[in-house]
């Protein structure tokens, strides 16, 4: 991820937070407040610390949206529309099935937890889990080379010449 929007979502986040704990702050001395003001300065410090809370959320939410479509544009054409399939089936739908097999009924917005996730079910669908033990295997059975050593032999030793 770009270190501009790295750094800006630690922010917002950050943000967010000190925001909610305001909005709990203000909220709390508003119910307390007894008096006959028809304006309380504690409803508009609560009013405040509500904007400033809703603001934040749509500044990570902005934020997201931009990690989502950073990923999508570093991709190649052909890798491409499995990543769009995948945040299709996850995001901004309902149900939706997560890494586990387990279907969620309710509808999934983007956070950066859904963001890994989709990462995860596209390097799923891109790569094997056993694809390195996989190609070992066929070197080793397939790939027979005239001296009767397998190719992953002579890799081996050609790396230790090169070493030396």
């Amino acid at each position: 991820m770009e270190k501009g929007l790295d750094t800006a979502y630690d922010k917002v986040c950050k943000d967010g937070k000190d925001c909610i704990k305001r909005l709990q702050k203000a909220e709390a001395a508003f119910k307390k407040y007894s008096g006959s003001d028809t304006n309380p300065p504690k409803e508009k410090g609560y009013e405040k610390a509500l904007e400033a809370a809703t603001k934040a959320s749509e500044a990570v939410k902005t934020i997201i949206s931009q990690v989502f479509s950073l990923y999508s544009n570093q991709l190649t054409e052909e890798v491409r529309h499995p990543w769009k399939t995948i945040v299709s089936e996850q995001i901004a739908c309902a149900p939706w099935t997560d890494l586990y097999g387990e279907e969620h009924p309710e509808k999934r917005e983007q956070s950066w937890g859904s963001f890994m996730e989709c990462i995860n079910f596209h390097r799923l669908t891109m790569f094997r889990n056993d694809a390195a033990e996989t190609q070992l295997l066929h070197m080793r059975t397939q790939c027979k080379v005239n001296s009767g050593k397998s190719q992953v032999e002579l890799m081996t030793i050609g790396h230790e010449t090169l070493q030396q």
